[in-house]
Order: structure tokens, then sequence, then C-alpha cells
């Protein structure tokens, strides 16, 4: 899980090349015409960063269950 945190990282660099993000912190684009590529990037990065947490959630709680010590 950790290893798809670089996912998302590059494609927001690759979404700053496009111009700065004016979406605010909610990513809604003032006007909807305007959001252009690099808006679509971050939100599928915001999408990849927030599988990588659930992943990485299951992996600890599995990691618990199964190194518990008997008894």
């Amino acid at each position: 899980s950790a290893i798809l945190l670089t996912l998302p990282f590059t494609l927001a660099m690759f979404g700053i090349g496009d111009g700065a993000l004016a979406t605010g912190w909610t990513f809604y684009p003032p006007l909807s015409i305007q959001g252009g590529i690099g808006v679509d990037f971050a939100i599928f990065a915001v999408h990849l960063l927030g599988i990588s947490s659930v992943m990485g959630s299951i992996n600890i709680i599995v990691t618990l269950f199964n190194m518990r010590a008997p008894g």
C-alpha cells in the first residue's frame, strides 16, 4: 500500500504542469469548463490516496490478527 503513494504524487505533479489548480480545497472549479486536465489528475490522485489508505489499514488489521500471541 505504501508503494501506491508514488502514483498519486506523480499524477498530482502532472496536473501542476497544466497550470495551477483553480479549484480550492473542495476540488470544485469555479466554472466547469475551466477545469482542465489538471483537475482530473488531482481528483484521480485523491482517489488513489484513499485506496492506498484503505489498503494500509487492512494490512495493519490482518497483521494484528495473524501475529497475536495464542491464549
